[in-house]
């Protein structure tokens, strides 16, 4: 979902944000990519054997996928067309 994530990121920000805002989302993305497999590895390990530890990894997923589907379904909708207002920009309406 790294795509759609840097797409809302995009248009719920002002334009002078964007940087910072897909900057932070790629960076959540890579921490998620180098903690994920050491905290499956550690209830791999804590499991009796092979076949309990697959079974939980794959509920650990399965929660995770849950909370995650939980959160996407929360993003607010924001139109292409409208323009996020920069509340510290100057006003430009004379």
């Amino acid at each position: 979902m790294p795509t759609v994530n840097t797409l809302v990121a995009q248009f719920a920000v002002p334009r002078r944000l964007l940087g910072v805002a897909v900057g932070a989302i790629f960076f959540v993305v890579m921490m998620g990519m180098a903690i994920a497999p050491a905290i499956l590895g550690l209830a791999q390990n804590s499991a009796a054997d092979l076949e309990a530890g697959l079974k939980l990894i794959y509920l650990i997923g399965a929660l995770g996928m849950a909370v995650s589907l939980l959160m996407v379904i929360t993003i607010p909708e924001v139109s292409i067309d409208a323009e996020v207002e920069d509340k510290q920009a100057p006003s430009t309406n004379g």
